[in-house]
């Protein structure tokens, strides 16, 4: 009967603690790769020259319905600089200008242990429900709006799945498409070739509930 006790109270010890590591939130910085796609050559947009790697920072939270698998949501933004834009033959580039994207995507988590000191691998892919582009220019009144939607390709690399504060290593393809923009007050409906692409590498500071 002691035995038996001793059996149950262990099992429920588990339980808790497993209870307690399914659910997570996650900040994360890195360098976002200059970006692709045909949005920031389309001859409306004008060609944006000499960019630069910019800064990514995103939350994202997440929750385990199994050991394997769960669901998560990513709030993020990241920027660029660039030093010329020209909109036509005739303009004079301008210095020191910024392309910045936000982004919300959602969708399912799925978590494998890799067998090195308790690390797991997530793999994240998830629909981006909304996302917002800004080309800053500096000095100007010519700043764009755009907005847009498209999916977010994550992957993740997480020393520790017990509860606690965890450190992980971040990848993450972003693709979408600007379906309208705004400038000047002026809204414009954008052709199919507007895509934009961006991959970042970075840290996450992590906690497992």
């Amino acid at each position: 009967m002691k035995n038996l006790l001793v059996i149950l109270v262990a099992l429920v010890s588990f339980n808790l603690a497993a209870q307690d590591s399914k659910a997570y939130v996650m900040l994360s910085a890195g360098a976002v790769f200059p970006n692709g796609g045909d949005y920031i050559i389309n001859s409306d947009q004008g060609a944006f020259m000499d960019q630069y790697t910019g800064l990514d920072l995103n939350l994202n939270v997440g929750y385990r319905f199994t050991e394997m698998l769960g669901l998560t949501a990513t709030w993020g933004a990241s920027a660029n600089e660039f030093d010329q834009v020209v909109f036509n033959p005739d303009d004079l580039g301008e210095e020191g200008a910024m392309f910045s994207v936000g982004y919300l995507g959602i969708g399912p988590m799925f978590t494998y242990p890799i067998g090195i000191i308790d690390a797991v691998v997530e793999f994240r892919p998830q629909l981006v429900l909304s996302m917002s582009g800004l080309t800053d220019f500096e000095g100007g009144d010519n700043d764009i709006t755009a907005k847009g939607s498209g999916y977010l390709a994550s992957t993740s690399w997480v020393f520790g799945s017990g509860p606690g504060l965890k450190f992980s290593i971040n990848i993450d393809y972003l693709r979408g498409k600007f379906k309208e923009n705004e400038l000047g007050g002026i809204t414009t409906d954008l052709s199919s070739e507007n895509s934009y692409i961006r991959i970042s590498m970075g840290a996450g500071l992590r906690y497992n509930f």
